[in-house]
């Protein structure tokens, strides 16, 4: 049993008695408490899983402290002077300081090495500021999008929610704190969203596991009212699902509208609702692969039927 002894300042340390030989071990446990309020702070000590140390009252201060110390005095009747070790605690939130392994120095005596570890970094980049939000005027066709981090990172982006990262395109403009890059393709009516994932320099690296979305739409040319009676709209659905306004079954269809659906009051109505809600539904379908493939099923037999 290791007695605890306090001096006139308050001081709790540990006194064993005779000198610790080589393979002689005394285990020590340390708990600290790091949530404190930064004026009282508790420093646990336990050996052989018995609290022996129990303080409430230390300050936890930003300035450099030194708090907690855990040694052998070599000032003993037998054994070199220089057998004083010790084990200290400074700026926990940077680094810990433990005993390497016993070594014999060849007088039976043990030696002991510091190791210093500085904490590791586990936590990825935080994203924010996204841009562009909202709107863009009709007709952008291309757009710089760009984020923030609060480390510096690399970041990636793609199209489809859910993406790994090491799939993702990468942005131009990227490592620092501030991410840009451009894309290209913008058509009116549609709404965009491009989910991002960021990686930092630490090692091993951390990267995001969930999507940072940066969404926004480009407006339309001209008002719902007036789309009915422009032949040139695309058809939202259909261009989403073939991919391309120029796909041979997108022009079947388009020309199925104007012939027949915008010839007549009924149809000009369908149109209207068509082009009113057709741009989000639109949205979904291109930036899903099974989606796309649903839609184009179910237009087949419309298709085979207007040609």
């Amino acid at each position: 049993m290791i007695p605890v002894n306090s001096s006139g300042y308050g001081d709790d340390w540990l006194e064993s008695d005779g000198r610790q030989g080589f393979g002689r071990w005394i285990p020590v446990e340390i708990h600290f408490k790091n949530d404190t309020d930064g004026t009282d702070g508790i420093i646990q000590t336990w050996v052989d899983e018995t609290l022996i140390i129990d303080r409430h009252d230390l300050n936890f201060g930003v300035d450099y402290f030194e708090q907690f110390g855990v040694g052998s005095n070599g000032n003993a009747a037998v054994g070199p002077p220089d057998t004083c070790v010790g084990i200290r605690f400074d700026d926990l939130a940077l680094a810990t300081t433990e005993f390497a392994d016993f070594v014999d120095d060849g007088n039976g005596y043990s030696r002991i090495g510091l190791i210093n570890h500085i904490a590791s970094d586990i936590i990825p980049p935080v994203r924010s500021n996204s841009f562009p939000t909202g709107e863009l005027n009709a007709d952008t066709t291309a757009q710089d999008i760009s984020l923030s981090t609060d480390e510096d990172a690399t970041c990636k982006y793609s199209a489809i929610a859910g993406t790994n990262y090491a799939e993702m395109t990468q942005f131009t403009n990227t490592t620092g704190t501030n991410h840009t890059t451009e894309v290209t393709g913008l058509e009116n009516g549609f709404t965009y969203n491009y989910y991002v994932k960021c990686q930092d320099n630490a090692t091993p690296p951390n990267t995001n596991t969930d999507d940072y979305a940066i969404t926004f739409n480009v407006a339309h040319t001209q008002s719902v009212a007036n789309n009915a009676s422009s032949s040139s709209r695309n058809c939202f659905i259909a261009t989403a699902a073939y991919g391309t306004s120029m796909a041979e079954e997108v022009k079947i269809l388009s020309r199925f509208r104007d012939q027949h659906l915008l010839t007549n009051y009924y149809g000009k109505i369908f149109v209207n609702m068509y082009y009113q809600y057709s741009p989000k539904i639109a949205s979904y379908i291109r930036q899903r692969d099974w989606a796309r493939a649903v839609v184009r099923l179910m237009l087949k037999t419309l298709v085979n039927i207007t040609k």
